[in-house]
Formats: C-alpha cells, sequence, structure tokens
C-alpha cells in the first residue's frame, strides 16, 4: 500500500474508532449496566482499534526507510504513545471483564472514561504526526 493509501486508510480507521468511542460513550453513560449493549461496543472498538493499530504498523513500516532523523524521531514518539496504549488496554480488559462490569458499574464507568480519553490522545497524535509524513513522503 502507498502512502496516499495509507492515508486514507488511516483517517477510515481514526472515524472508525472515534464512533466505537462514542458509542461507548453512550452506552457508559446508562445508570445500569446493559451487559448486551456494551459487550457489543467493546467488542466493535476492539475491532476497530486492531484495524486502526495495524494501519500505523504498516504506515510505520513505510516510512522508516524514506523519512529524516527528525522525523523519525517523531514516529518513535507514536510508537511509545501505541505501545503505552496497548499496555493500558491490555490492562484494562484483562481487569473489566463482564463479571467486574456487572458487579461495579461505576468503576467501570470511570475505567472506560480513562481509556477512552488515551484512544483519542493516540488518534489525535496520529493525525498531527502521520497525516502530514505520509503526505510529504507519498
Amino acid at each position: 500500500m502507498d502512502s496516499q493509501g495509507l492515508l486514507s486508510g488511516l483517517r477510515a480507521a481514526h472515524c472508525e474508532v472515534l464512533k466505537c468511542i462514542a458509542e461507548l460513550e453512550s452506552v457508559t453513560g446508562e445508570t445500569k449496566p446493559d451487559a448486551s449493549r456494551y459487550t457489543a461496543a467493546r467488542f466493535r472498538i476492539s475491532r476497530a482499534s486492531l484495524e486502526r493499530r495495524s494501519l500505523w504498523q504498516r504506515a510505520r513500516r513505510h516510512l522508516q526507510s524514506k523519512v529524516t532523523a527528525a522525523d523519525a524521531e517523531q514516529i518513535r514518539l507514536l510508537a511509545s504513545i501505541d505501545s503505552d496504549l496497548g499496555r493500558f488496554t491490555a490492562d484494562h480488559v484483562g481487569r473489566w471483564t463482564v463479571a467486574a462490569i456487572q458487579s461495579d458499574w461505576t468503576g467501570y464507568r470511570d475505567a472506560s472514561r480513562s481509556m477512552r480519553q488515551r484512544m483519542s490522545e493516540c488518534i489525535k497524535a496520529e493525525k498531527q504526526i502521520l497525516y502530514p509524513l505520509l503526505a510529504r513522503y507519498a
């Protein structure tokens, strides 16, 4: 996939993740947990995040041999953000099983808010760094 294809794919993936974040925000805005709604929303956001991460990795490999040292440093920064998000996500999913969510809805709502914020921040960083790089090294 070339730079333009990666850029287009990332834009679509970012839109999908943001849509899923909004959906999960709506679900966690409920006063009581609805297991079918939150499990479906979690599945969708996980799938969208996996697609985003796959495209990010492909963009990283694509740019690796093309960029300047300064741009490479920006890519390393993104890699660090993504790695931190991956660890945070794994901890979140491991901690917040269906049983845990059902027994502590308020705690899950707070944890989910933090998770969604981190995901949004990662997307913001990718937009600020990757979009210009992919356009520049097309």
